[in-house]
């Protein structure tokens, strides 16, 4: 993004491709961090079945 702002800090097609580039990095981001929200929760109900399966001497 940096890199094509410098070639050319005043043309707006550079503007559009960095807000296009950062927009499109925002929504994998936000894939990612859902797909490991759904994956937390996964673990935590397994570990908490497991936990309340174990038998307690």
């Amino acid at each position: 993004m940096i890199d094509l702002y410098e070639l050319n800090p005043e043309g707006e097609a550079e503007k559009s491709r960095i807000i296009a580039f950062a927009d499109s990095k925002l929504k994998e981001i936000e894939e990612q961090i859902m797909q490991l929200q759904m994956l937390r929760e996964d673990i935590l109900t397994y570990k908490e079945k497991y936990e309340n399966s174990r038998v307690k001497t």
